[in-house]
């Protein structure tokens, strides 16, 4: 099921316009928080994404640190 709110609306219309108009593949970035999202990305032509800000308090990143 893709997420037809209107913030995604936009996302997805952006995503088809960039796929047409570059050869390269196209990634998802930033507002992927969970499997909704992810699934929204791809229906709508991405062929990956980045989930960099959901791991950042991680105990794996270095970001979590305190120092």
């Amino acid at each position: 099921m893709v997420n037809n709110s209107p913030q995604n609306t936009s996302i997805s219309s952006s995503f088809l316009s960039l796929s047409d108009a570059v050869s390269i593949p196209v990634m998802a970035t930033g507002r992927i928080v969970d499997k909704r999202t992810v699934n929204a990305a791809f229906a709508s032509v991405a062929e990956g994404v980045y989930l960099g800000t959901r791991f950042i308090a991680s105990k794996e990143s270095p970001a979590s640190e305190v120092t």
